[in-house]
């Protein structure tokens, strides 16, 4: 098992979101190191995961695909979009922030809909729809 299965697959006692930190850090000091995307992606969305190593695992894709020069997955973006708004701590919004420069994330939305609309693919309305409620709820709540 490399590095990668064992933060992916954690060992009893293995703390898994220090791990997946550790995996972001990784990348980030080694963009080219190898991970497979596909098992990253299977593992954002699997709701064994909590909200925040889904983040971190969509971070990483992002990240690499935006050093690849590649459009990070539409639907791995818009499932991170109502975590990047609060919720996270500082090493996740860091993270965010790397992988979305300082844009706000309604402003990420709107790009996601466009290049859905070029290329033709469905939007992910559930979550555009959580992360919108989500938003009115806190700004009538002060």
């Amino acid at each position: 098992m490399d590095d990668n299965e064992a933060i992916l697959h954690p060992r009893e006692g293995h703390d898994r979101r220090q791990g997946l930190r550790a995996l972001w850090r990784a990348l980030e000091a080694e963009p080219e190191r190898p991970v497979d995307d596909d098992v990253l992606a299977f593992v954002a969305g699997h709701e064994s995961y909590d909200i925040e190593e889904s983040a971190v695992l969509g971070l990483i894709l992002a990240a690499r695909a935006r050093g690849r020069g590649e459009a990070p997955g539409l639907g791995v973006l818009a499932r991170m979009l109502p975590m990047l708004h609060g919720g996270l701590d500082a090493d996740l919004r860091a993270g965010a922030r790397a992988a979305f420069g300082d844009r706000p994330p309604v402003e990420v939305f709107d790009a996601l809909y466009e290049a859905a609309a070029e290329d033709e693919l469905d939007p992910v309305d559930e979550h555009y729809a959580l992360w919108a409620t989500r938003t009115a709820d806190r700004d009538q709540l002060g």
